[in-house]
């Protein structure tokens, strides 16, 4: 399946940190990509703020048959984008962006450095992405199957902000087809704000598996 991203919907929820909305549409302007942004949902937890913004455009991307890019307000393009991506034909879920955060299926490494894909040997190397497992982040996610959107949407419905949105899903990703490239393509451009959130999706996960 051939991801062209001047094609595909794009959402991208956040803008009031400042600078942030200025940022993100110069980045749109640069790539030449159309996207719709989506009123957040304020709220003075950051966790439940992030959790109910999600969900919103969730609701809005199950209305979409096929491919939706949902994107935080904080990103930018790496040097590894291109306009154009070939994923799984089987994808659920393609995480453009990376982290190097992570939880293992027996949720002992909650957090830990090098836990955003499992264990190396579990898994699957592909020539250009990983099928991954317990990825913490959600700044760059490409939503694919009906089933995965829906899944997702009941998941934070019920969660009702009570756990970290990336907590959530990352504990259910065994469960379906989600990729990630070597190399991301987008990152968390909040070096001001959260060096360590910058940091550690910029790295490409080759870097963490493939030394």
């Amino acid at each position: 399946m051939i991801i062209d991203f001047k094609q595909i919907p794009i959402f991208w929820y956040g803008g009031i940190k400042q600078g942030r909305k200025e940022n993100i549409i110069k980045m749109f302007n640069r790539l030449d990509l159309n996207a719709t942004h989506v009123e957040p949902v304020l709220s003075n937890s950051i966790r439940i703020g992030c959790s109910a913004s999600h969900l919103k455009v969730l609701e809005m991307a199950l209305k979409i048959d096929g491919p939706v890019l949902i994107l935080e307000d904080d990103v930018s393009e790496t040097e590894w984008y291109v306009p154009t991506y070939e994923i799984p034909n089987d994808t659920d879920s393609f995480y453009f962006g990376t982290c190097h955060n992570g939880i293992h299926p027996n949720w002992q490494n909650m957090g830990a450095d090098g836990g955003c894909c499992s264990d190396p040997i579990m898994m699957e190397t592909y020539e250009n992405y990983y099928r991954i497992h317990g990825m913490l982040t959600t700044h760059a996610i490409l939503y694919c199957s009906k089933k995965y959107k829906k899944d997702c949407y009941d998941l934070l419905k019920q969660n009702d902000g009570k756990r970290y949105l990336d907590v959530l899903f990352a504990s259910k990703m065994n469960q379906y087809r989600v990729y990630a490239p070597k190399h991301p393509l987008f990152f968390q451009d909040c070096k001001n704000d959260n060096l360590d959130a910058y940091e550690k999706t910029k790295k490409p996960l080759k870097n963490l598996f493939e030394k």
